[in-house]
Protein backbone atom coordinates (compact mmCIF):
# COMPACT_ATOMS: atom_id res chain seq x y z
CA UNK A 1 0.00 0.00 0.00
CA UNK A 2 2.64 2.12 -0.30
CA UNK A 3 2.54 5.69 -2.33
CA UNK A 4 4.69 7.32 -3.59
CA UNK A 5 4.23 11.22 -5.39
CA UNK A 6 6.83 13.55 -7.00
CA UNK A 7 6.42 16.82 -5.00
CA UNK A 8 4.27 19.38 -6.83
CA UNK A 9 2.77 16.63 -9.63
CA UNK A 10 -0.80 16.21 -9.86
CA UNK A 11 -1.82 12.21 -8.81
CA UNK A 12 -5.22 10.33 -8.98
CA UNK A 13 -6.03 6.98 -7.94
CA UNK A 14 -9.41 4.97 -7.26
CA UNK A 15 -9.94 3.01 -4.00
CA UNK A 16 -12.32 -0.17 -4.90
CA UNK A 17 -14.06 -1.97 -2.08
CA UNK A 18 -15.57 -5.33 -1.69
CA UNK A 19 -17.91 -7.10 0.68
CA UNK A 20 -17.24 -9.60 3.01
CA UNK A 21 -17.44 -12.18 0.44
CA UNK A 22 -14.91 -10.64 -2.07
CA UNK A 23 -17.78 -9.25 -4.51
CA UNK A 24 -17.72 -5.36 -5.88
CA UNK A 25 -19.23 -3.29 -3.33
CA UNK A 26 -21.54 -0.13 -5.10
CA UNK A 27 -20.89 2.90 -2.88
CA UNK A 28 -24.20 4.40 -1.69
CA UNK A 29 -25.72 7.82 -0.99
CA UNK A 30 -24.06 9.11 2.06
CA UNK A 31 -21.13 6.62 2.02
CA UNK A 32 -17.92 8.56 1.86
CA UNK A 33 -13.97 7.22 1.83
CA UNK A 34 -11.60 9.82 3.73
CA UNK A 35 -7.81 9.62 2.52
CA UNK A 36 -5.55 11.48 5.14
CA UNK A 37 -1.79 12.48 5.51
CA UNK A 38 0.28 13.21 8.58
CA UNK A 39 3.97 12.92 9.62
CA UNK A 40 3.04 9.85 11.71
CA UNK A 41 0.64 8.24 12.75
CA UNK A 42 0.97 9.75 16.78
CA UNK A 43 0.61 13.23 15.20
CA UNK A 44 -3.02 15.16 15.78
CA UNK A 45 -1.66 17.31 12.89
CA UNK A 46 -3.58 16.45 9.30
CA UNK A 47 -1.01 17.66 6.25
CA UNK A 48 -3.36 16.69 3.60
CA UNK A 49 -7.09 15.33 3.75
CA UNK A 50 -9.63 14.24 1.16
CA UNK A 51 -12.95 13.10 0.91
CA UNK A 52 -14.98 10.90 -1.79
CA UNK A 53 -18.31 9.91 -2.08
CA UNK A 54 -17.29 7.48 -5.38
CA UNK A 55 -13.77 6.01 -4.46
CA UNK A 56 -11.61 8.22 -6.58
CA UNK A 57 -9.46 10.99 -5.56
CA UNK A 58 -7.05 13.56 -6.70
CA UNK A 59 -4.26 15.44 -5.14
CA UNK A 60 -3.30 18.43 -7.22
CA UNK A 61 -0.06 19.94 -7.55
CA UNK A 62 -0.65 22.71 -5.35
CA UNK A 63 -1.43 20.41 -2.46
CA UNK A 64 2.24 18.85 -2.42
CA UNK A 65 4.20 21.54 -3.65
CA UNK A 66 5.12 22.96 0.27
CA UNK A 67 5.79 19.59 1.88
CA UNK A 68 8.94 18.85 2.68
CA UNK A 69 10.85 15.09 0.84
CA UNK A 70 10.29 12.54 2.45
CA UNK A 71 8.34 9.81 4.48
CA UNK A 72 4.90 10.44 5.78
CA UNK A 73 1.94 7.96 6.65
CA UNK A 74 -1.83 7.73 5.27
CA UNK A 75 -4.98 5.60 5.52
CA UNK A 76 -8.06 5.42 3.93
CA UNK A 77 -11.13 5.34 6.44
CA UNK A 78 -14.83 4.24 5.02
CA UNK A 79 -17.67 5.86 6.71
CA UNK A 80 -21.20 4.07 5.49
CA UNK A 81 -24.01 6.31 5.36
CA UNK A 82 -25.73 3.80 8.36
CA UNK A 83 -22.56 5.82 10.46
CA UNK A 84 -20.10 2.35 10.67
CA UNK A 85 -16.54 2.96 10.02
CA UNK A 86 -14.05 0.64 8.84
CA UNK A 87 -10.02 1.64 8.30
CA UNK A 88 -9.74 0.20 4.56
CA UNK A 89 -6.57 0.81 3.78
CA UNK A 90 -4.15 0.83 7.41
CA UNK A 91 -1.47 3.26 8.09
CA UNK A 92 1.08 2.79 5.12
CA UNK A 93 3.94 5.19 3.34
CA UNK A 94 3.24 8.22 2.03
CA UNK A 95 6.63 9.20 0.19
CA UNK A 96 7.08 12.64 -0.94
CA UNK A 97 9.91 12.37 -3.53
CA UNK A 98 12.67 14.19 -5.20
CA UNK A 99 11.97 16.92 -8.24
CA UNK A 100 14.47 18.08 -10.14
CA UNK A 101 12.07 21.05 -12.11
CA UNK A 102 10.26 23.21 -10.33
Amino acid sequence: NKMSITRGDDAEFTVTLENPHGTPYSMEQGDILTFTVKTSTTTPKVLLQKTSDDGGFKITHGVTSSMQYGDYRYDVQFTKNSGDVDTVIVPSAFVILEEVTW
